[in-house]
Protein backbone atom coordinates (compact mmCIF):
# COMPACT_ATOMS: atom_id res chain seq x y z
CA UNK A 1 0.00 0.00 0.00
CA UNK A 2 1.56 3.31 -0.70
CA UNK A 3 2.07 6.01 1.50
CA UNK A 4 -0.35 8.33 -0.49
CA UNK A 5 -3.07 5.41 -0.42
CA UNK A 6 -2.53 5.08 3.43
CA UNK A 7 -3.14 8.70 4.07
CA UNK A 8 -6.79 8.84 1.72
CA UNK A 9 -7.52 5.86 4.41
CA UNK A 10 -6.88 7.41 7.49
CA UNK A 11 -8.20 10.95 6.34
CA UNK A 12 -11.50 9.18 5.66
CA UNK A 13 -11.08 7.19 9.16
CA UNK A 14 -10.97 10.51 10.95
CA UNK A 15 -13.67 12.33 9.13
CA UNK A 16 -16.28 9.37 10.01
CA UNK A 17 -14.89 9.48 13.44
CA UNK A 18 -15.69 12.72 13.86
CA UNK A 19 -18.73 12.61 12.01
CA UNK A 20 -20.15 10.54 14.66
CA UNK A 21 -18.79 12.19 17.36
CA UNK A 22 -20.88 15.20 16.59
CA UNK A 23 -24.10 12.50 16.01
CA UNK A 24 -24.29 12.87 12.45
CA UNK A 25 -26.65 10.68 10.03
CA UNK A 26 -24.11 7.96 8.50
CA UNK A 27 -24.57 6.22 5.17
CA UNK A 28 -26.11 3.33 5.22
CA UNK A 29 -25.87 0.47 2.48
CA UNK A 30 -29.59 -0.36 0.97
CA UNK A 31 -29.17 -4.03 0.41
CA UNK A 32 -28.91 -4.21 4.35
CA UNK A 33 -31.12 -1.41 6.05
CA UNK A 34 -33.21 -0.57 3.00
CA UNK A 35 -32.16 3.08 3.96
CA UNK A 36 -29.17 5.33 3.25
CA UNK A 37 -29.22 6.68 6.92
CA UNK A 38 -27.98 4.89 10.03
CA UNK A 39 -29.35 6.27 13.09
CA UNK A 40 -26.69 7.65 15.79
CA UNK A 41 -27.92 6.92 19.23
CA UNK A 42 -26.19 9.07 22.05
CA UNK A 43 -24.08 7.57 24.37
CA UNK A 44 -25.83 5.13 27.46
CA UNK A 45 -26.37 6.80 30.53
CA UNK A 46 -24.25 5.53 33.54
CA UNK A 47 -26.46 6.81 36.29
CA UNK A 48 -29.34 5.53 36.79
CA UNK A 49 -33.07 7.43 36.87
CA UNK A 50 -33.42 9.86 39.68
CA UNK A 51 -36.23 11.62 41.10
CA UNK A 52 -35.29 14.53 43.74
CA UNK A 53 -38.73 16.57 45.45
CA UNK A 54 -39.91 17.75 48.11
CA UNK A 55 -43.51 18.67 49.57
CA UNK A 56 -45.89 19.87 52.34
CA UNK A 57 -48.00 17.66 54.78
CA UNK A 58 -51.41 18.31 56.31
CA UNK A 59 -52.93 15.93 58.47
CA UNK A 60 -53.68 14.73 62.15
CA UNK A 61 -51.51 12.90 64.43
CA UNK A 62 -52.49 10.74 67.14
CA UNK A 63 -50.51 9.20 70.14
CA UNK A 64 -50.27 9.08 74.05
CA UNK A 65 -52.11 12.10 75.22
CA UNK A 66 -51.91 13.49 71.60
CA UNK A 67 -54.35 14.46 69.06
CA UNK A 68 -54.86 16.53 66.90
CA UNK A 69 -54.51 18.18 63.17
CA UNK A 70 -50.54 18.52 62.38
CA UNK A 71 -48.78 19.67 59.44
CA UNK A 72 -45.35 19.62 58.18
CA UNK A 73 -42.53 19.87 55.45
CA UNK A 74 -41.21 16.53 53.36
CA UNK A 75 -37.90 15.76 51.50
CA UNK A 76 -37.23 12.91 49.35
CA UNK A 77 -35.16 10.99 46.55
CA UNK A 78 -36.32 7.78 44.82
CA UNK A 79 -33.78 5.88 42.97
CA UNK A 80 -35.23 3.64 39.98
CA UNK A 81 -33.47 0.06 39.99
CA UNK A 82 -35.03 -2.42 37.56
CA UNK A 83 -38.59 -2.52 35.83
CA UNK A 84 -41.51 -0.71 38.44
CA UNK A 85 -39.25 -1.20 40.94
CA UNK A 86 -37.38 2.29 43.01
CA UNK A 87 -35.80 2.56 46.58
CA UNK A 88 -36.51 6.08 47.79
CA UNK A 89 -35.59 8.03 51.25
CA UNK A 90 -37.47 10.44 53.00
CA UNK A 91 -36.95 12.84 55.75
CA UNK A 92 -40.12 14.36 56.82
CA UNK A 93 -40.73 16.85 59.65
CA UNK A 94 -44.10 17.26 61.36
CA UNK A 95 -45.57 19.42 63.84
CA UNK A 96 -48.87 18.98 65.70
CA UNK A 97 -50.59 21.88 66.54
CA UNK A 98 -52.62 23.25 69.70
CA UNK A 99 -52.80 20.29 71.25
CA UNK A 100 -54.25 19.61 74.94
CA UNK A 101 -52.84 17.67 77.20
CA UNK A 102 -54.23 14.99 79.86
CA UNK A 103 -51.34 14.78 82.35
CA UNK A 104 -53.09 14.05 85.89
CA UNK A 105 -55.77 11.83 84.17
CA UNK A 106 -59.09 13.85 85.22
CA UNK A 107 -59.47 15.89 82.28
CA UNK A 108 -58.27 18.25 79.64
CA UNK A 109 -55.78 21.19 81.10
CA UNK A 110 -56.40 24.42 79.45
CA UNK A 111 -53.28 26.05 80.50
CA UNK A 112 -51.20 22.69 79.25
CA UNK A 113 -50.88 23.10 75.83
CA UNK A 114 -47.86 21.27 73.42
CA UNK A 115 -46.84 21.65 70.12
CA UNK A 116 -45.28 18.31 69.49
CA UNK A 117 -42.69 18.37 67.02
CA UNK A 118 -41.43 14.81 65.00
CA UNK A 119 -38.90 14.21 62.98
CA UNK A 120 -39.42 11.18 60.91
CA UNK A 121 -36.89 9.28 58.15
CA UNK A 122 -37.89 6.29 56.52
CA UNK A 123 -36.26 4.13 53.33
CA UNK A 124 -37.74 1.48 51.45
CA UNK A 125 -38.87 -0.19 48.26
CA UNK A 126 -41.79 2.11 45.53
CA UNK A 127 -43.66 0.21 43.02
CA UNK A 128 -44.44 2.29 40.47
CA UNK A 129 -46.64 1.71 37.62
CA UNK A 130 -47.15 4.19 34.86
CA UNK A 131 -50.51 4.97 33.10
CA UNK A 132 -49.14 7.13 30.53
CA UNK A 133 -44.94 7.71 30.89
CA UNK A 134 -45.20 10.97 28.47
CA UNK A 135 -46.78 13.09 30.80
CA UNK A 136 -45.37 11.35 33.98
CA UNK A 137 -48.91 10.21 34.92
CA UNK A 138 -48.63 7.27 37.33
CA UNK A 139 -49.01 5.43 40.62
CA UNK A 140 -47.25 4.79 43.53
CA UNK A 141 -46.79 2.67 46.01
CA UNK A 142 -44.52 2.60 49.06
CA UNK A 143 -43.99 0.69 52.18
CA UNK A 144 -41.15 2.17 54.01
CA UNK A 145 -39.36 1.49 57.40
CA UNK A 146 -37.43 3.99 59.93
CA UNK A 147 -37.10 5.97 63.20
CA UNK A 148 -39.05 8.61 64.46
CA UNK A 149 -37.68 10.94 66.79
CA UNK A 150 -39.70 13.05 69.22
CA UNK A 151 -37.71 16.77 68.45
CA UNK A 152 -40.30 18.57 71.42
CA UNK A 153 -42.40 16.46 72.67
CA UNK A 154 -43.46 13.80 75.47
CA UNK A 155 -43.29 9.80 75.11
CA UNK A 156 -40.47 7.42 73.54
CA UNK A 157 -38.74 8.18 69.70
CA UNK A 158 -38.86 4.82 68.07
CA UNK A 159 -39.33 2.50 65.16
CA UNK A 160 -41.97 3.42 62.55
CA UNK A 161 -43.84 1.81 59.61
CA UNK A 162 -45.13 4.36 56.45
CA UNK A 163 -47.09 3.06 53.80
CA UNK A 164 -48.11 5.18 50.87
CA UNK A 165 -49.90 5.55 48.04
CA UNK A 166 -49.64 8.50 45.47
CA UNK A 167 -50.61 9.90 42.29
CA UNK A 168 -48.66 11.88 40.34
CA UNK A 169 -48.74 13.62 36.72
CA UNK A 170 -46.33 16.12 34.76
CA UNK A 171 -44.12 16.43 31.75
CA UNK A 172 -41.52 14.69 30.02
CA UNK A 173 -38.75 16.64 27.91
CA UNK A 174 -36.58 14.90 25.55
CA UNK A 175 -34.17 17.09 24.16
CA UNK A 176 -31.39 15.35 21.25
CA UNK A 177 -28.27 17.08 18.92
CA UNK A 178 -29.65 17.19 15.13
CA UNK A 179 -29.71 13.39 13.89
CA UNK A 180 -29.30 11.58 17.60
CA UNK A 181 -31.49 9.34 18.58
CA UNK A 182 -31.96 10.53 22.16
CA UNK A 183 -31.68 7.47 25.20
CA UNK A 184 -32.61 9.62 27.95
CA UNK A 185 -34.85 12.65 28.66
CA UNK A 186 -35.80 14.40 31.76
CA UNK A 187 -38.68 15.73 33.80
CA UNK A 188 -41.01 17.01 36.01
CA UNK A 189 -44.33 16.08 37.90
CA UNK A 190 -46.88 17.53 40.84
CA UNK A 191 -47.90 14.21 43.36
CA UNK A 192 -50.98 14.23 45.93
CA UNK A 193 -49.63 11.26 48.70
CA UNK A 194 -52.01 9.82 50.75
CA UNK A 195 -49.53 8.47 53.99
CA UNK A 196 -50.16 6.40 57.23
CA UNK A 197 -46.76 6.48 59.94
CA UNK A 198 -47.05 3.41 62.50
CA UNK A 199 -45.09 3.14 65.32
CA UNK A 200 -43.42 0.03 66.89
CA UNK A 201 -42.21 -0.73 69.97
CA UNK A 202 -41.77 1.44 72.29
CA UNK A 203 -43.61 4.09 69.79
CA UNK A 204 -46.28 2.04 69.50
CA UNK A 205 -48.85 4.62 70.42
CA UNK A 206 -47.82 6.78 67.29
CA UNK A 207 -49.83 7.14 64.22
CA UNK A 208 -50.42 9.89 61.85
CA UNK A 209 -52.55 10.07 58.65
CA UNK A 210 -51.41 12.42 56.19
CA UNK A 211 -51.86 14.38 53.10
CA UNK A 212 -48.78 15.10 51.01
CA UNK A 213 -48.81 17.84 47.99
CA UNK A 214 -45.12 17.07 46.21
CA UNK A 215 -43.17 18.53 43.72
CA UNK A 216 -40.40 16.31 42.06
CA UNK A 217 -38.02 16.65 39.08
CA UNK A 218 -36.79 13.70 37.24
CA UNK A 219 -33.50 12.74 35.23
CA UNK A 220 -31.94 10.40 33.00
CA UNK A 221 -35.94 8.86 32.24
CA UNK A 222 -34.94 6.16 30.02
CA UNK A 223 -36.04 6.03 26.91
CA UNK A 224 -36.04 2.11 25.60
CA UNK A 225 -37.53 3.10 21.94
CA UNK A 226 -35.64 6.07 21.35
CA UNK A 227 -38.47 8.77 21.26
CA UNK A 228 -40.83 10.13 23.47
CA UNK A 229 -43.61 7.98 24.16
CA UNK A 230 -46.58 8.85 22.45
CA UNK A 231 -50.07 10.10 24.36
CA UNK A 232 -52.63 7.05 24.29
CA UNK A 233 -56.41 7.36 25.51
CA UNK A 234 -56.41 5.79 29.05
CA UNK A 235 -58.00 2.46 29.15
CA UNK A 236 -59.18 2.96 32.63
CA UNK A 237 -61.16 6.69 33.18
CA UNK A 238 -61.06 7.92 36.13
CA UNK A 239 -61.37 11.43 38.62
CA UNK A 240 -59.62 12.46 41.52
CA UNK A 241 -60.17 15.20 43.58
CA UNK A 242 -58.46 16.40 47.28
CA UNK A 243 -59.94 19.56 49.29
CA UNK A 244 -60.34 21.16 52.53
CA UNK A 245 -63.90 22.36 54.53
CA UNK A 246 -64.80 24.08 57.46
CA UNK A 247 -68.27 24.97 58.75
CA UNK A 248 -70.94 23.70 61.53
CA UNK A 249 -71.06 20.68 63.38
CA UNK A 250 -74.49 20.56 65.01
CA UNK A 251 -75.05 18.37 68.19
CA UNK A 252 -75.06 18.86 71.57
CA UNK A 253 -71.46 18.47 72.33
CA UNK A 254 -69.96 20.36 69.22
CA UNK A 255 -69.72 23.29 67.59
CA UNK A 256 -67.59 23.63 64.25
CA UNK A 257 -65.58 20.76 62.01
CA UNK A 258 -62.78 21.49 59.46
CA UNK A 259 -60.89 18.66 57.46
CA UNK A 260 -59.10 16.81 54.60
CA UNK A 261 -61.19 14.86 51.92
CA UNK A 262 -59.72 13.07 49.31
CA UNK A 263 -62.54 11.35 46.22
CA UNK A 264 -61.93 8.92 43.51
CA UNK A 265 -64.53 8.70 41.03
CA UNK A 266 -65.17 6.14 37.70
CA UNK A 267 -67.02 7.92 35.22
CA UNK A 268 -69.69 6.49 32.99
CA UNK A 269 -69.72 8.77 29.90
CA UNK A 270 -70.03 12.73 30.71
CA UNK A 271 -72.79 12.65 33.58
CA UNK A 272 -72.70 9.77 35.91
CA UNK A 273 -69.36 8.61 37.96
CA UNK A 274 -69.47 6.20 40.42
CA UNK A 275 -67.60 8.49 43.23
CA UNK A 276 -66.10 7.33 46.39
CA UNK A 277 -64.75 9.66 49.61
CA UNK A 278 -62.47 9.48 52.40
CA UNK A 279 -62.26 12.16 55.30
CA UNK A 280 -60.03 13.16 57.98
CA UNK A 281 -62.27 15.69 60.34
CA UNK A 282 -61.60 17.46 63.32
CA UNK A 283 -64.94 18.33 65.38
CA UNK A 284 -64.14 20.96 68.17
CA UNK A 285 -66.69 21.20 71.33
CA UNK A 286 -68.43 23.95 73.04
CA UNK A 287 -66.57 22.84 75.91
CA UNK A 288 -62.79 22.12 76.28
CA UNK A 289 -61.91 18.40 75.62
CA UNK A 290 -66.11 17.82 73.63
CA UNK A 291 -63.98 17.54 70.42
CA UNK A 292 -63.65 14.16 68.15
CA UNK A 293 -61.49 13.17 65.34
CA UNK A 294 -63.64 11.40 62.47
CA UNK A 295 -62.26 9.40 59.66
CA UNK A 296 -64.73 9.00 57.41
CA UNK A 297 -65.34 6.66 54.24
CA UNK A 298 -68.15 6.96 51.63
CA UNK A 299 -69.59 6.15 48.29
CA UNK A 300 -72.09 6.66 46.01
CA UNK A 301 -73.47 8.73 42.69
CA UNK A 302 -71.90 11.84 41.13
CA UNK A 303 -73.60 14.00 38.71
CA UNK A 304 -71.44 16.11 36.14
CA UNK A 305 -68.18 15.40 35.46
CA UNK A 306 -67.32 17.86 32.46
CA UNK A 307 -69.94 20.73 32.85
CA UNK A 308 -70.04 23.61 35.18
CA UNK A 309 -72.18 22.38 38.22
CA UNK A 310 -72.11 19.00 40.01
CA UNK A 311 -74.24 17.19 42.55
CA UNK A 312 -73.16 13.97 44.80
CA UNK A 313 -75.33 11.61 47.35
CA UNK A 314 -73.03 9.56 49.30
CA UNK A 315 -73.86 6.85 51.70
CA UNK A 316 -70.94 5.41 54.42
CA UNK A 317 -69.38 5.63 57.58
CA UNK A 318 -67.70 7.90 60.15
CA UNK A 319 -65.70 6.40 62.75
CA UNK A 320 -64.55 8.24 65.73
CA UNK A 321 -61.33 7.90 66.67
CA UNK A 322 -60.40 10.08 69.39
CA UNK A 323 -63.10 11.51 71.82
CA UNK A 324 -62.90 11.81 75.89
CA UNK A 325 -66.86 11.59 76.03
CA UNK A 326 -68.83 8.54 76.24
CA UNK A 327 -71.95 8.07 73.94
CA UNK A 328 -74.04 7.51 77.29
CA UNK A 329 -72.90 10.80 78.72
CA UNK A 330 -75.55 13.33 79.51
CA UNK A 331 -75.66 15.60 76.82
CA UNK A 332 -74.48 12.18 74.80
CA UNK A 333 -71.00 12.20 73.54
CA UNK A 334 -70.34 12.03 69.64
CA UNK A 335 -70.10 7.68 68.87
CA UNK A 336 -69.35 6.05 65.10
CA UNK A 337 -71.90 5.48 63.25
CA UNK A 338 -73.70 5.68 59.32
CA UNK A 339 -74.08 9.29 57.69
CA UNK A 340 -76.04 10.52 54.37
CA UNK A 341 -73.14 13.15 52.41
CA UNK A 342 -75.25 15.59 50.13
CA UNK A 343 -73.12 17.98 48.00
CA UNK A 344 -73.58 20.76 45.37
CA UNK A 345 -71.10 22.77 44.09
CA UNK A 346 -69.42 24.44 40.89
CA UNK A 347 -66.14 23.47 38.77
CA UNK A 348 -64.01 23.97 35.99
CA UNK A 349 -62.74 20.56 35.39
CA UNK A 350 -59.81 22.37 32.82
CA UNK A 351 -58.91 25.33 34.65
CA UNK A 352 -55.27 24.74 34.35
CA UNK A 353 -54.70 22.41 31.66
CA UNK A 354 -53.73 18.83 31.51
CA UNK A 355 -57.02 17.63 33.20
CA UNK A 356 -56.34 20.10 36.33
CA UNK A 357 -59.15 21.72 37.68
CA UNK A 358 -60.82 23.11 40.64
CA UNK A 359 -64.11 23.21 42.73
CA UNK A 360 -65.92 24.74 45.24
CA UNK A 361 -69.11 23.46 47.58
CA UNK A 362 -71.24 22.85 50.52
CA UNK A 363 -71.91 19.59 51.87
CA UNK A 364 -74.59 18.45 54.41
CA UNK A 365 -73.75 15.16 56.36
CA UNK A 366 -76.67 13.99 58.39
CA UNK A 367 -76.30 11.06 60.76
CA UNK A 368 -78.51 8.20 60.62
CA UNK A 369 -78.42 7.92 64.28
CA UNK A 370 -78.47 11.08 66.82
CA UNK A 371 -74.76 10.18 68.22
CA UNK A 372 -73.50 11.13 65.03
CA UNK A 373 -73.38 15.21 64.02
CA UNK A 374 -75.26 16.77 61.13
CA UNK A 375 -72.68 19.30 59.49
CA UNK A 376 -72.97 22.37 56.82
CA UNK A 377 -69.68 22.62 55.39
CA UNK A 378 -67.65 24.89 52.57
CA UNK A 379 -65.15 23.69 50.72
CA UNK A 380 -62.88 24.27 48.20
CA UNK A 381 -60.30 21.87 46.24
CA UNK A 382 -58.11 20.50 43.03
CA UNK A 383 -59.21 18.08 40.64
CA UNK A 384 -58.14 15.89 38.26
CA UNK A 385 -59.24 14.10 35.05
CA UNK A 386 -57.33 11.42 32.80
CA UNK A 387 -59.36 11.77 30.20
CA UNK A 388 -59.17 15.80 29.46
CA UNK A 389 -55.36 15.71 30.22
CA UNK A 390 -55.07 12.31 27.44
CA UNK A 391 -57.00 14.56 25.19
CA UNK A 392 -55.87 18.06 25.51
CA UNK A 393 -52.51 18.10 26.86
CA UNK A 394 -49.55 18.48 24.72
CA UNK A 395 -45.56 17.91 25.46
Amino acid sequence: MSLRAFGCILVVSLCAAQAHAQCEPAAGDHAFSGDPALPCYAPEPNLPPLRLGFGALVGSTFTEGLDGPSGGITLFADVLVVGPLELGARLAYQVARDVRLDTDGDGFDDENLENPRFLVVTGGPRLVFFTEPARREGFRLGVSAGWMSRVASFGPSGPVLEVTLERQAGMLFVRSAPGEVARTGSGHDFGLALRYQQGLGDASAYRALLLALTYAVEVGVRLPEGTTPPRRKPALQYTFAGDVFAGLAIHPRTRAAYGLGLAFGLPFGRWLALQTRFEATQVTGNDLGDGATLMSAFAGLKVGRWFPFFAEVLFGRTHVDASPLPANSDPPGIASGWAVDIAVGAQLPNLFGCGMGMRVFERTRIGVDATMPTMALLGFGLTYDNLIRAGECRP
